[in-house]
């Protein structure tokens, strides 16, 4: 069982701070490499050290999570954040702005466990920092050869989850680890790399005591020294709890319908199905889901198709009939084991087949096979390039039934051999992108974006490719993007602005002939072994009075 590395998002909202900018010529937008605290929990009020360039002080600020209020602080690269009692938890969205144009979005983990700033020394059992559970402790390993040790007292029988998150999400160049150690420094269980470069760690009591977790890092690019690794970018989040832990639910999607049912899975938490409403307006996928009373990062994905979650029968040579499309949620729970899904397929259907694991966190390596009515395999896939995910593209040859099988590429199974499977059968449908995710517009001047146009899937159609949610004072020439010729690939758009127009958030988006929109342009950031499709861009303004 492990953490799931990621939050979700939450509707955007704009929050100012009064400033007054006295810039030089040609600065360059904000910078930030780092928050730290990388978080905070309902009710505190964090401050918050920022790393990166600031040419301007102080600035403004963009929050994904309207509860949140930030302010500068009392120097530069100094924050305050006040997060209310009754904030969603999960990852705020931070943007620095200033008249050049705005940072690339930062994440901010709201929890509702406590926080615990990490204090030096505490790198030998001696010296351990006494953590009271549940707690979040923000940290960082500060310099080569660093390491940290928590002091946590157990009863008998109690489990301790401890998940380290430092290069998933929030980008550290840290290969992490935790240890679970006697109170003299004897370790007793360890892991490397639960999800990606994170660490996730459980630990039973078997006799009431005092217990050391002690957590490290390597070079998430390892180099040739043999030490632990540190440095100013270093930063973590330490959850420590020997409570409600979950890890994923069942199912791991939520459909369109206004909710969805979810059934927990990890340590200590609810045995009853969860409502989670449909969240309108997210701007940055994946989306990710904090459970209310319970610690835990859970990476949900929105889906069109019918949600299904395996049975015993999927474990069993005959197999779980299904539909041909559908998004499945299963786990390999031991070794050797098979999961197979039944369909009846038509000759001519195409499929698209994805098999999720690791991308998601968890340990399984999965093997897809699909074989047809004739008993022959149709096709088989492990990895897709460098993916350890596989994808299965086929067209039935005939009609009649088909049996999809998914297992671990080494034959290997466990309780976080979790997998996500989707069966779709491709639409035609287009996809926008951007190089930026903040421009800068001078007043009475016009200001090219361009945007690249990726059509799959045999998508033909003639699309007018927008800027909507236009600040006040900004005004669009859209462009039309033909089937064929130079727009078919790439438009682009053209702003204005009036002598009193505002800077604000913007969105790029694709329109069918009725003026629908069929597609939204997103910038892609990556952090560690995480990457984030933002859809919310930025429109800085200059000259405007």
């Amino acid at each position: 069982m492990g953490i799931a590395q990621h939050a979700r998002v939450f509707l955007p909202t704009v929050i100012w701070v009064s400033s007054l900018f006295v810039a030089p010529l040609a600065a360059a937008p904000p910078d930030v490499t780092s928050l730290f605290p990388a978080g905070g929990a309902l009710g505190e009020t964090p401050d918050v050290t920022l790393t990166g360039t600031f040419s301007h002080w102080p600035v403004q600020f963009w929050c994904s999570n309207p509860r949140l209020k930030v302010d500068c602080g009392s120097s530069k690269g100094k924050l305050v954040i006040h997060i209310p009692t009754d904030a969603p938890c999960g990852i705020a969205w931070l943007r620095l702005i200033d008249e050049e144009g705005a940072s690339v979005p930062r994440p901010f983990v709201i929890a509702a466990q406590p926080s615990i700033l990490e204090k030096e020394p505490n790198d030998s059992p001696k010296v351990a920092q006494q953590v009271v559970l549940p707690a979040v402790v923000h940290g960082k390993f500060d310099k080569n050869g660093d390491s940290d040790g928590y002091r946590v007292e157990l009863a008998a029988g109690q489990t301790l989850v401890a998940a380290l998150q430092s290069n998933e999400i929030l980008g550290s160049p840290a290969d992490g680890a935790l240890q679970v150690c006697s109170e003299s420094g004897q370790v007793l269980a360890m892991n490397q790399d639960a999800g990606g470069l994170d660490s996730l760690l459980t630990f039973r009591a078997e006799v009431a005591g005092t217990y050391l977790v002690r957590t490290f890092a390597f070079p998430a690019v390892p180099n040739s020294s043999i030490n632990f690794a540190g440095g100013e970018l270093f930063i973590y989040r330490l959850t420590l709890t020997a409570g409600s832990y979950a890890d994923y639910t069942l199912p791991l999607a939520v459909s369109r319908e206004p909710t969805t049912q979810l059934k927990l899975q990890g340590w200590n938490v609810l045995e009853e199905k969860v409502a989670l409403p449909l969240q309108a307006g997210m701007t940055t996928e994946p989306g990710f889901w904090t459970p209310p009373n319970a610690a835990g990062l859970i990476p949900l994905r929105t889906v069109d198709v019918p949600l299904i979650v395996a049975t015993a029968n999927a474990a069993t040579e005959m197999g779980q009939p299904i539909e041909a499309a559908g998004c499945i949620t299963g786990v390999i729970a031991k070794a050797r084991e098979v999961h197979r899904y039944t369909f009846d397929g038509k000759k001519g259907t195409k499929l698209a087949i994805t098999a999720e694991s690791a991308a998601l966190g968890f340990d399984l390596d999965p093997h897809l096979k699909l074989v047809g009515p004739d008993g022959k395999v149709v096709s088989e896939v492990d990895d897709t390039g460098k993916n350890a995910d596989p994808v299965l593209n086929v067209t039935l040859a005939a009609d009649g039934q088909y049996k999809l099988e998914l297992r671990d590429q080494f034959r290997s199974g466990g309780p976080r051999h979790v997998y996500r499977l989707l069966i779709e059968t491709p639409q035609p449908r287009v996809s926008l992108g951007v190089a930026a995710g903040s421009f800068l517009l001078e007043a009475e001047k016009m200001l090219e974006i361009p945007v690249t146009i990726n059509r799959q899937n045999g998508f033909s159609g003639e699309v007018k490719i927008t800027a909507v949610d236009l600040p006040e004072g900004v005004s669009v020439i859209f462009g039309t993007s033909q089937n064929k010729g130079d727009t078919a690939k790439s438009v682009k758009l053209m702003l204005t602005a009036t002598a009193g127009a505002k800077a604000g958030p913007i969105r790029i988006v694709a329109q069918d002939s009725d003026d629908k929109e069929i597609a939204t342009a997103t910038l892609a950031q990556t952090l560690g072994g995480s990457t984030f499709q933002h859809s919310n861009l930025w429109l800085a303004l200059k000259g405007a009075k």
